[in-house]
């Protein structure tokens, strides 16, 4: 294909921020106000066929960077995130690529402060231990030396057994609700199991499991 002349540059009427590009008098395709002019575009610009793909490249990016915005609205993501976001909609790897490097030079795309984010979050809402916090950040596409880094700032042996204690305590709050009683033994057990579901280690599930069924203060009263 040899030169192309652009020969009209028209409003759409439903979508006001974009344009339609007519080459030789046939529409050929529509761009975002911010590509027109990010490529001086104009009535009677010949363009080779490279320039239609430089173009065409740019508003997919263009395109791609929008949904995402919409798609990062809703509430933080991770990198990894966007990145199967944007692959479900079928944009290439290099479009995935030039949006997530733009969004972490713009700050807004940081999965350490993300993850940061997700414990403080999931944390408050039901306390859990550092096995089932890793998954939730694994799930979310957290690599895995941040996860590290995060996971050291958030538990402590003392303060991952506060938190067993506590919600074991949400838990025999729940039980004693129940018309089911069970004997010491299965009130134990069932402790025991809840506790390891919620991802703490055996030994602080026992030892929480021991302070609530053993009648000593919770380290949560303690600091009241």
């Amino acid at each position: 294909m040899g030169v192309m002349r652009i020969t009209k540059i028209e409003g759409q009427k439903k979508h006001p921020s974009r344009k339609s590009i007519f080459i030789d008098g046939t529409f050929a395709f529509g761009v975002s106000v911010d590509v027109l002019l990010k490529f001086n575009l104009y009535v009677g610009e010949e363009l080779e066929q490279s320039d239609t793909e430089k173009i065409l490249h740019a508003e997919n990016v263009e395109t791609a960077k929008q949904k995402v915005m919409r798609f990062l609205s809703i509430r933080p993501r991770s990198k990894k995130e966007i990145r199967d976001y944007l692959f479900r909609k079928e944009y290439a790897g290099d479009i995935a690529d030039t949006i997530v490097a733009k969004l972490e030079s713009l700050r807004m795309v940081d999965d350490e402060a993300f993850a940061r984010m997700v414990c403080r979050d999931s944390l408050l809402k039901k306390p859990m231990g550092e096995k089932m916090l890793r998954q939730v950040l694994f799930k979310k596409g957290v690599p895995k030396p941040i996860i590290d880094s995060v996971m050291v700032e958030f538990f402590t042996s003392s303060s991952e057994l506060a938190m067993a204690v506590k919600a074991a305590e949400r838990q025999q709050v729940r039980v004693k609700r129940s018309s089911k009683s069970v004997d010491e033994v299965h009130a134990k057990k069932k402790l025991l199991d809840y506790l390891v579901r919620r991802g703490f280690s055996f030994d602080t599930a026992l030892s929480a499991t021991k302070k609530i069924l053993s009648g000593n203060p919770s380290p949560w009263e303690k600091e009241r």
